[in-house]
This record gives structure tokens, C-alpha cells and sequence, in this order.
């Protein structure tokens, strides 16, 4: 039986424990207050104490993100989305070419033209004919244009026919005059009206006044140029009166036509 250690002998003991270490941190005291080394040491743990233990402050990164979104959305707005799906490719541009204004058919406009052909006076005498008309033509529908027009030409004499000889005769007219197209096609017709005078060249007593009217067809080569035929009827009236009678006779010359019109 292990019999218990005795009083006076642990009271030795510790009261040499508690000298022992009253001494350590006496000398320990000591020791820190005489060397600076051991100051310093100390004020760098407690630094590096600190910084382990004091949290560790997020980066605040709201002044990047702003302009790194708005970058981004901007790139994808610039960008194509590979998500999206591709547009068909468009066909390649036909080409048109420039529009060309064209002056209609029926438009407004003066003219001038030439003729070429026979006209009768007397009977079965045929003189070959010259001539010209010029005029202006104003719009009055559709496909309709009246005016007026101013004429001349000569028909050529004839020294000898049977024994009988006609003298050339120049003439002068002017009247009203219309033209009709039809629809679409190139060709139209053409009437005129008015008065007319006629007399000798060279002189004569031979002369005559009074009323014509015609009509024809052409056809337009273009916009501006045209082909036409007619016929025109002049009357006139002659005074055969003497010391015995007074006879007036109502007379008609004949007179037929090709001819080439310019419109402007």
C-alpha cells in the first residue's frame, strides 16, 4: 500500500514552484524592457497578428463593370449574334436604265411640212403641184388636236395639151385644222378648213377666191415626223357677166397630195 506523501514535504515543493517561476518572468521582464531586438520583434508579430486576422475587403469593381457592360452591349449590338439565324442573300440589283422622257404622239406644238403632187383647174389637165403649210396644233382631247394653218404652193403650166395650154397658177390659204389619232396605233387622220386665193404667175386676168376643205390619213414614223396623203377641194366662183347677161359659175379645183410633216 503506497502511503501518502507527507504534508511538509509538498509545501516544500511548492513553494520552490512558485519561486522558480516568479524568477522566469522576472528575468523575462527584464530581458524585454534591456534589449530592443526583442521590441521590435514583437511589434512585427503583432503586425502580422493584425493582418491575418482582420478581414480581407472585396474589390469593389462597379466602376469597371459599368463600362465593360456597356462595351459589351455595345459589341452586341455591332456584332452579329451567331445565334440568330442567318438572312437569305439578297438577289443581285437588276439594272434599270435611266427613264427617258418621251413627248407624246397628241402633244401640243407648231408643225411645218411639205407636199408634192397633182391638181386639176381644168378639166383633164393635170399640173404638178408644190407645196408647204405650217401651223400650231393645241391638245383638245385623248387623242384629238385642232389649230390653224397657213398654205401655199404653185402648180406648174402646161404648154400643150390637145392644143390647149394652162398657165401656172399660184395660191395662198389659210384655216383651221384638226388631226385624230387612233388609240394607240401610228395612224390618224387629218381634216382641214378655210380660204384660199389663186392668180397667175406672171400676172393674169385669170383669178380666183373662195373657200377649201380636205381631208387625209398619214401615219407617224416617231414622235416628230409624220407621212401623209390628201385630198382638197377648192370652190371658187367665176363672173362670166357681159353687156348681155350676167352669168356667175361656181367652179372647183381638185387637188391631191403626199406629203412629209416635222412636229416640234
Amino acid at each position: 500500500m503506497i502511503e501518502p506523501p507527507h504534508r511538509g514535504t509538498m509545501k516544500t515543493t511548492t513553494t520552490t514552484l512558485i519561486a522558480c517561476l516568479a524568477f522566469g518572468f522576472a528575468a523575462q521582464a527584464s530581458a524585454q524592457s534591456i534589449s530592443p531586438a526583442w521590441d521590435a520583434y514583437r511589434k512585427q508579430a503583432r503586425e502580422q497578428h493584425q493582418q491575418q486576422v482582420a478581414p480581407v475587403q472585396p474589390k469593389d469593381d462597379s466602376a469597371n463593370e459599368a463600362p465593360q457592360s456597356v462595351a459589351a452591349a455595345a459589341s452586341d449590338t455591332d456584332a452579329p449574334s451567331t445565334s440568330q439565324t442567318p438572312l437569305p442573300a439578297s438577289p443581285a440589283p437588276v439594272y434599270t436604265p435611266p427613264h427617258r422622257h418621251e413627248t407624246p404622239r397628241n402633244h401640243s406644238g407648231a408643225f411645218v411640212g411639205v407636199q408634192a403632187g397633182k391638181g386639176w383647174i381644168y378639166e383633164d389637165m393635170d399640173q404638178t403641184m408644190y407645196g408647204f403649210n405650217a401651223g400650231y396644233r393645241w391638245r383638245a382631247g385623248a387623242a384629238s388636236l385642232v389649230g390653224f394653218e397657213i398654205a401655199g404652193g404653185q402648180l406648174d403650166r402646161i404648154s400643150d395639151y390637145h392644143g390647149y395650154y394652162a398657165p401656172a397658177m399660184q395660191f395662198g390659204s389659210a384655216g383651221a385644222t384638226a388631226r385624230f389619232n387612233f388609240g394607240d396605233s401610228p395612224m390618224f387622220a387629218m381634216a382641214r378648213l378655210g380660204y384660199w386665193h389663186a392668180e397667175p404667175k406672171g400676172g393674169g386676168s385669170e383669178r380666183g377666191d373662195g373657200g377649201y376643205a380636205g381631208f387625209g390619213f398619214g401615219v407617224d414614223l416617231g414622235h416628230h415626223v409624220s407621212l401623209m396623203l390628201a385630198y382638197t377641194a377648192y370652190v371658187y366662183a367665176n363672173d362670166y357677166s357681159d353687156d348681155r347677161n350676167d352669168d356667175v359659175q361656181v367652179n372647183r379645183a381638185d387637188l391631191v397630195d403626199f406629203g412629209v410633216e416635222v412636229r416640234f
